[in-house]
């Protein structure tokens, strides 16, 4: 326990910041809707002119942003960005904090095994992970509390962020394995940041080329496409997916570090 509250204490002004700034931005983008839904024509036409590629790299993809459901999904992309990365920051920090602090001899030579540090601090990891999904999810029930009809698509939201949570856990874990190569964990932890700009050049892909459906499989981003959960249709099988490859990467990273040698500067 006493682990757990150190790293919740290590990890609170980064939680802070990065949970006021999501919120803020869902927010102020739920009430930005008003000015949208005053004339949806020209904004159709607007969005109209853009280059598919832009309206891909945006994750706006074919979403009709003169509906509160299709803005609202722009707004999603937006947190599965931050939060992708804030998960993978996570995840890589499990084993570069004590390292860069040059605190894990002490740590190691506490009677506790490798894998109950490695745990707790991964648990620690979740509850942020679950505080961002919280407090995004309450941001934009705030807002659409401002417009009316907002209540329309409350169920959306749940589903949304439900969808989260087994695509954030595997960015998570991909941060924690990559730690675990080369000599340094912060070395190691470029291959996370590496895995996270990939999957967003293959989101882009997958909505430019929709054809590909195939490519849905490559990139978290689109494990549940943002239109599919407007119409409330849930996915159970990629559900099954992305969590079997959330806890293999995860064990996988526990194996490495249960392996791996004590790397201090």
């Amino acid at each position: 326990m006493r682990l757990f509250l150190h790293e919740l204490r290590m990890s609170w002004k980064v939680a802070l910041w990065v949970n006021l700034g999501t919120a803020l931005l869902v927010y102020v983008g739920i009430i930005k809707y008003t000015g949208l839904a005053s004339d949806p024509a020209a904004s159709t036409d607007l969005i109209a002119q853009f280059p598919k590629v832009v309206l891909a790299v945006v994750g706006m993809g074919e979403l009709d942003i003169s509906t509160l459901g299709g803005f609202y999904g722009v707004l999603l992309f937006y947190v599965i960005l931050i939060g992708a990365a804030y998960a993978t920051s996570l995840g890589i920090n499990c084993i570069a904090r004590e390292e860069n602090e040059q605190t894990i001899e002490f740590l190691l030579v506490k009677p506790i095994a490798r894998w109950q540090i490695l745990g707790t601090k991964f648990i620690a990891a979740i509850f942020w992970l679950t505080v961002f999904l919280g407090a995004s999810a309450i941001a934009t029930l705030l807002g659409l509390q401002m417009i009316e009809g907002g209540q329309e698509i409350s169920q959306q939201v749940w589903l949304a962020t439900a969808s989260l949570f087994p695509r954030f856990g595997l960015y998570l874990g991909v941060g924690l394995l990559a730690a675990t190569f080369f000599n340094k964990a912060t070395t190691g932890g470029l291959l996370g940041y590496t895995f996270y700009a990939l999957t967003w050049i293959l989101s882009t892909f997958y909505l430019m080329f929709t054809e590909l459906e195939w490519f849905q499989y490559l990139t978290p981003f689109q494990f549940y496409p943002t239109q599919q959960l407007l119409d409330l249709d849930w996915s159970w099988p990629m559900t099954l997916y992305s969590v079997g490859l959330m806890i293999v990467v995860t064990a996988v990273g526990f194996w490495r570090y249960q392996t791996t040698d004590v790397r201090v500067r």
